[in-house]
């Protein structure tokens, strides 16, 4: 089942990763939290003064709090967490904080979820009116919870021709989701040091390598449905 994909702020992530039915809600599979590499950055400096606090206030042992940390700090390796790298948000940046302009340092969120085309989650009001859906915990623990409709056809849905091309590129499952996938492909390709790109024509998302296809064989983009175009550059450049 392919899981509901969310942009987050980082005070959200803040403020519920020490709560434990937060983090088992995200170890479910249910929900991938899509974060602005930045921004988790960000989280994990607070984190641990928060952590911190708490044991010096007798509310956590250090070994205790030590491990509390390492778990935290291990989610994106586990895969609850998908850090999005800064080159895939970054086109949206003037746009995103035109959208934002309480509070224009939150930026990277709104740029994920305007990328992805995916919702928020926030408990900031200012994230009201950005143009992207926004969620509450509350909320999503809500929708999460509803059983799944039931379809009558049991038979399963050929996957679109660009997410099988995509997973391709990663040896991936299809049903993890395009935007995982294309995030995985991303670090593969980070790694080189140069070689072709994809770009989508319309809305300039940057794709792996080969997504493309070969002469005549454009696939649409995962994100807008437009078409793809391939080119050279340094993959160093976008890293």
């Amino acid at each position: 089942m392919t899981p509901f994909f969310l942009s987050c702020d980082a005070s959200v992530l803040v403020a519920e990763l020490l709560h434990a039915p937060f983090r088992t809600l995200l170890r479910r599979g249910t929900l991938r939290l899509l974060v602005a590499e930045h921004h988790w950055d960000e989280t994990l400096r607070v984190l641990a003064t928060r952590i911190e606090a708490k044991v010096e206030h007798d509310a956590l042992t250090d070994a205790a709090a030590a491990e509390l940390l390492s778990s935290l700090a291990a989610l994106p390796d586990e895969g609850v967490i998908d850090l999005v790298p800064r080159d895939l948000y970054a086109p949206h940046e003037d746009l995103a904080r035109r959208r934002i302009p309480q509070d224009p340092d939150d930026w990277p969120a709104v740029a994920v979820a305007i990328t992805f085309g995916v919702g928020i989650l926030t408990n900031d009001k200012h994230f009201l009116g950005c143009g992207c859906a926004t969620w509450t915990v509350e909320t999503l623990q809500t929708e999460l919870e509803e059983p799944a409709p039931v379809d009558d056809d049991d038979s399963p849905a050929a996957p679109p021709p660009w997410l099988t091309a995509l997973a391709a590129t990663t040896s991936l499952p299809e049903e993890w989701g395009w935007p995982v996938v294309l995030i995985r492909a991303r670090r593969a390709w980070g790694g080189e040091s140069s070689g072709n790109a994809d770009q989508c024509s319309s809305c300039s998302l940057l794709l792996p390598p080969g997504y493309g296809g070969g002469p005549g064989e454009r696939l649409p983009c995962p994100r807008c449905g437009g078409m793809t175009r391939s080119f050279s550059r340094s993959i160093v450049e976008m890293a």
